[in-house]
């Protein structure tokens, strides 16, 4: 039986062919790091990012990096050494001499690399699956790796990560030779005592467990590591902005000199944490789905752990630091954006030891701006009448819970055939009428939702104050203005701080009325070039961290029960199974990444690097991207009129050429029009380019 290599992606790790081999073998390797176990970054010198902060810890202010100290370390620890592996105490010698450090030190200093690493390796899910069937199938096991960890280390860390059976250890700092070179397997070969032919070695190096495993008669099984699979899909590494992979290391499946290419490129911790992660979640065996044209293959989850959960954990690390700074002890996350952003924030406080008391909390611009009624000034009008879709008479009253045929004498007076008409902008006189008409029966009803919402708040505590803070999505902040205001109404103004996910220019209403406030990716609109890529379809933005209940109505006031109403109108399967997909992704992002602990805190996250593949996503799709898009529709307005448009709208190539204004008709009706326009084929794509050119110098020239 020679050397079986199973390369990613054409013939992908296969567990009935692996469970052959391992039938007919009496003994199994398994080598460990990348195989065995994975760490959470896209190269392995990246875990000293984080050993380079606990570090700083120990060796005090004054000191070069840690990381850099600790690569060059072990480079010099090998280039004096007389035998082909060395150990970890002698890489801390090196930094000693290095660093000039007194002996003491050395002791702390290692104790927090092993923490560090018993913290980020992870069990692989395919391989632990292979050591259980070997176990069940009554095989010896061996552990089989180059390192510099000693057995004990090495056993420790794979009891703790759930390899507990019987099994024995061989590694390259105990016996002085290694696997790269091939002593190693003959080591192995003579604790196995069994036939060459009757060893079965299995690891993801190909020069080390394979080519050299071959030369020494042993059998083996390649399992190309989860970063690699990762990186042989080209849109992965474009949407992190990295290069490709050389088509040489792709085609030989050579770890090491893919760790190379990813360690020289890879200068962020945050691509680092983002890769390895991705790669040991969804790439564990092979990749989520066929095709290397999108970098979540058509599957919501991925998506949302890919593309959203990176920006999610930002987020709620910055609303720690947020809270600490303003000595924040409340947060309220208001519906419905707040729900997943609570659920996140939630995660990284228990972690990480936060003390603030998170509450979900309803709010809705209907609630409150109908409840700060008193009276039909012109605000009150603009609201009660605002509407951009095609919306009845009885929509716009059953919006504030009134019963349209209750009011049918009124609804005619003003010059309305029928409550089911249609309210066009020429008809807006009429409808303010109308309001006009039945003033007192609104400013009543409103007393009623106010009392019941004010409540409401009184009892979730945001009436309490300082230290209470708003969460919420942000954009405009409107909704803050109506809330204080509506705060406000016993005659004393709460000390609020909202903090936004983010917010355009009409924002600054919010300064100009000393409302404080606070903005994660974008403030003001600014920086241009984040605030220009989300606007290419914020709709989608807005569609993850939407929860999948309805709009919040009103509190329900029973016996005492405070309850909140709420309206299912904007809530379809197709797009509820999309949200809980792409949230519960970004989740179990949160929740990997939370094997760093405290080292969470120390990470300088920047939204620049944390939203590569969403901005990626948004500005430059793949066709394949956008397809999972098209069945997705988006809720303009209220009511039963409300009009249905969908994110993203089939254009027809041939309408481009016979019909061209009908063809821009057809695209306006898309809330993602970049996506769009990938739907159609290159060159009606660069046919409507050239159009759109032509279009901009007549613009000019006029």
């Amino acid at each position: 039986m020679r050397s079986i290599a199973l390369p990613f992606p054409r013939n992908s790790f296969a567990r009935d062919r692996a469970m052959a081999l391992i039938d007919r073998a009496e003994v199994v390797s398994f080598d460990i790091f990348d195989t065995a176990l994975v760490r959470p970054f896209a190269a392995p010198d990246h875990l000293f990012w984080f050993l380079e902060r606990k570090a700083g810890e120990v060796l005090g202010a004054g000191q070069p990096p840690f990381r850099q100290v600790r690569i060059e370390s072990e480079r010099e620890a090998r280039m004096l050494a007389t035998l082909p592996e060395i150990t970890l105490a002698e890489i801390y010698r090196r930094a000693e001499a290095r660093l000039a450090l007194a002996a003491d030190t050395l002791a702390p200093l290692m104790s927090l690399e092993l923490a560090l690493e018993h913290a980020c390796c992870r069990r692989r899910d395919c391989v632990g699956e292979l050591y259980d069937y070997t176990l069940t199938a009554g095989k010896t096991v061996f552990f089989t790796s180059d390192t510099y960890l000693d057995e004990s280390v090495i056993d420790a860390l794979l009891r703790a990560k759930g390899f507990d059976g019987r099994h024995q250890i061989i590694v390259s700092s105990v016996h002085r030779a290694t696997k790269h070179d091939g002593p190693l397997f003959r080591e192995l070969h003579r604790q196995a005592g069994v036939a060459r032919r009757k060893i079965l070695h299995i690891g993801d190096n190909f020069r080390s467990d394979c080519l050299m495993a071959w030369r020494n008669g042993i059998p083996s099984l390649h399992v190309p590591s989860p970063i690699h699979n990762f990186s042989l899909n080209p849109r992965n590494l474009e949407v992190l902005g990295l290069p490709r992979l050389p088509w040489r290391l792709a085609w030989r499946s050579r770890l090491s000199s893919v760790n190379a290419h990813l360690s020289g490129w890879m200068e962020r911790p945050e691509l680092s944490l983002m890769a390895g992660l991705t790669a040991n979640r969804h790439y564990d065996a092979a990749p989520p789905g066929p095709g290397t044209a999108s970098f979540f293959a058509g599957r919501w989850d991925v998506l949302g752990y890919t593309a959203f959960g990176p920006l999610l954990l930002g987020f709620a690390l910055w609303l720690v630091d947020q809270f600490r700074t303003h000595g924040i002890d409340q947060a309220h996350f208001l519906s419905r954006d707040g729900k997943i952003m609570k659920d996140a924030f939630d995660l990284i406080a228990e972690a990480i030891g936060v003390n603030v008391e998170s509450s979900y909390t309803y709010c809705s611009r209907r609630a409150v701006n109908f409840a700060r009624i008193t009276a039909l000034d012109h605000r009150a009008l603009q609201f009660l009448c605002d509407s951009s879709a095609q919306t009845s008479v009885s929509d716009h009253l059953a919006r504030i819970q009134f019963d349209p045929a209750a009011f049918a004498d009124q609804i005619h007076a003003a010059g309305f055939s029928s409550p089911d008409q249609i309210v066009t902008i020429a008809d807006r006189p009429r409808l303010e009428a109308l309001f006009r008409a039945i003033e007192a029966d609104i400013v009543d009803r409103a007393r009623w939702e106010r009392e019941d919402l004010l409540a409401y708040y009184r009892k979730k505590g945001l009436t309490d104050s300082p230290g209470v803070a708003i969460i919420d999505i942000g954009w405009w902040g409107t909704m803050y203005r109506s809330l204080a205001e509506l705060l406000s109404a016993n005659g004393k103004a709460p000390e609020l701080k909202a903090f936004y996910f983010g917010t355009f220019a009409e924002a600054d209403q919010l300064r100009l009325a000393n409302l404080a406030h606070e903005a994660y990716f974008v403030r003001y609109g600014e920086p241009l070039d984040l605030f220009s890529d989300i606007k290419k379809c914020i709709e989608i933005v807005e569609l993850f961290f939407s929860a999948t209940h309805g709009t919040f109505i009103k509190i329900a006031h029973q016996s005492q029960d405070l309850s909140p109403l709420l309206d299912a109108c904007d809530c379809t399967p197709l797009r509820d199974d999309a949200i809980d997909q792409m949230q519960g992704g970004a989740v179990s992002f949160i929740r990997d990444a939370l094997v760093l602990g405290d080292g969470l805190k120390r990470l300088r996250l920047s939204p620049y690097d944390l939203s590569q593949p969403l901005r990626a996503l948004l500005t430059a799709p793949t066709p394949e991207e956008v397809e999972p898009f098209e069945t997705l529709v988006h809720f303009q307005d209220i009511g039963k009129n409300a009009v249905e448009r969908r994110i993203v709208t089939r254009l027809s190539a041939l309408q481009l050429v016979l019909f061209p204004m009908r063809f821009a008709r057809q695209l306006s009706l898309s809330y993602w029009k970049t996506g769009s326009i990938r739907r159609l084929p290159l060159l009606s794509r660069v046919y409507l380019s050239l159009l759109m050119h032509i279009r901009e110098r007549l613009t000019r020239r006029l």
